[in-house]
């Protein structure tokens, strides 16, 4: 089922969610380390998308099969707002072949930095089949997905949950406002406020059914800088690779089951020659030491699937490395800052 949260403040989004998949009519643990993460690079900005409800069909993967979705529709090619309306529609069909009695409730959730007049600014939307896009027991599923956009501002700040949200009590929002509120300035400290929000919520016995203490982060910057995290239930947390879906020179790429990513200072850039998503990986070690590993080793673990323009046919066909190691002289990008890199 899930809890995930996405805080969205003036120069930074942050997505967290926990890692738990049940299976909806039983409530069985099926797999306590499922990716739920996505981040689309299309032709006007820069997303992080998760989602709470349904996360496996059969053998399909909730998230593999969004992916898959985006990349055939050509959704890389489109702006944010097709992106979205494509999400609903797509989900909306696939959801009809389910039958009556799987719990249908399911929520997608997409926030990013969209380029307005040569500006950054933050967006989110709900992609729901609840009404409003709002969660709660017994509620009743529609036919069909529907947008709700979520008003955001470029002065304050804004709190996303969804799934099981009835664990964040009165309480537990409170501890999660004031947490936010000390630790605002880095991607780090947002991060770990809402791992520590959803591990309160495991710890109770009416919702560790579906809420798991594993979790995974998306932070994104306005330069198109993401930063990846696994905070697991035992060790220090680790650098993550959510799926990643963009277009270039007359193709739509993915790559997905990046899992855990070598420590160093480096980043790793998709998206052609001028790489438009950066994904920075952050050491959790005192000492910053390049990549272990080159480009090419690192996709040998990848899955990569690659599908040719849907939309941009005329766009001639380039090559392109699928990703690039890039230096991190220094530290890592202040706004995407730990407290331990």
């Amino acid at each position: 089922m899930t809890l995930n949260i996405t805080v969205i403040t003036p120069t930074l989004i942050v997505q967290v969610s926990d890692r738990r998949m049940v299976d909806a009519r039983t409530g069985r643990l099926i797999d306590d380390e499922a990716n739920k993460a996505l981040v689309l690079h299309c032709a006007d900005a820069v997303l992080t998308l998760t989602f709470a409800g349904i996360g496996k069909v059969g053998d399909v993967r909730t998230d593999l099969w969004l992916a898959e979705s985006l990349q055939d529709a050509g959704a890389a090619e489109l702006d944010s707002r097709h992106a979205c309306a494509h999400i609903a529609d797509a989900a909306s069909t696939w959801f009809r072949t389910f039958p009556s009695t799987v719990d249908k409730r399911h929520t997608f959730v997409v926030a990013g930095w969209c380029d307005r007049r040569q500006e950054a600014v933050s967006k989110c939307w709900r992609i729901s089949n609840m009404p409003e896009g709002t969660w709660a027991s017994g509620a009743q599923t529609q036919d069909r997905f529907s947008v709700y956009p979520v008003p955001t501002s470029r002065h304050a700040s804004r709190v996303v949950a969804t799934g099981l949200v009835e664990a964040l009590n009165r309480k537990e929002r409170k501890r999660l406002f004031a947490s936010l509120r000390r630790r605002a300035e880095t991607a780090e400290g947002i991060e770990l406020s809402g791992v520590e929000a959803i591990r309160r919520a495991a710890s109770d016995a009416t919702w560790s059914w579906g809420i798991g203490q594993n979790c995974t982060a998306v932070a994104l910057s306005p330069a198109r800088e993401a930063r990846g995290m696994y905070y697991g239930s035992a060790g220090a947390p680790r650098t993550y690779g959510p799926n990643v879906l963009w277009y270039y020179g007359g193709r739509n790429y993915l790559v997905a089951d990046m899992d855990t990513l070598p420590s160093g200072n480096y980043a790793v850039g998709f998206g052609g020659g001028q790489t438009p998503i950066k994904l920075v990986v952050s050491s959790v070690a005192t000492h910053l030491s390049p990549s272990p590993l080159s480009a090419q080793e690192l996709v040998t673990g990848f899955k990569v699937r690659v599908v040719d323009a849907r939309h941009r046919t005329k766009d001639p066909i380039e090559s392109t490395a699928l990703c690039q190691l890039i230096p991190m002289h220094g530290r890592q990008p202040a706004q995407l800052r730990g407290k331990s890199a």
